[in-house]
């Protein structure tokens, strides 16, 4: 899906340190995920100004990360879209070519 609305996914499989992070503008998480929520954790600690959105099948994430947005599942490409534009706007970061590199756990399907 991400692919489809025109960015790149990178897919992490464990929280990395700030040299280990590779070059992203947004993170997706699944808080439901326990190595995800971790992921999301050690990353807003790492770099406070990474946007970060939750798509999950939980109602309210209870897990000590500030969110940009935080998507129900299941939800729609343009629900997805908006998300992303609206992290990306309010803290707009440097990509490498005009599209959002985001990263999620390397176990689960990148939405």
């Amino acid at each position: 899906m991400l692919a489809r609305l025109g960015h790149e996914p990178v897919i992490a499989s464990t929280p990395m340190t700030q040299e280990g992070l590779p070059s992203i503008d947004l993170l997706l998480v699944e808080p439901a995920d326990a190595a995800s929520a971790q992921l999301a954790r050690t990353s807003q600690l790492t770099d406070p100004l990474l946007p970060i959105i939750c798509v999950s099948v939980l109602a309210s994430p209870q897990i000590d990360v500030v969110f940009s947005a935080c998507l129900p599942k299941p939800f729609f490409a343009n629900d997805l879209a908006t998300a992303i534009n609206h992290a990306l706007t309010e803290q707009p970061r440097a990509s490498r070519n005009g599209q959002a590199t985001l990263r999620a756990p390397a176990h689960k399907d990148p939405v």
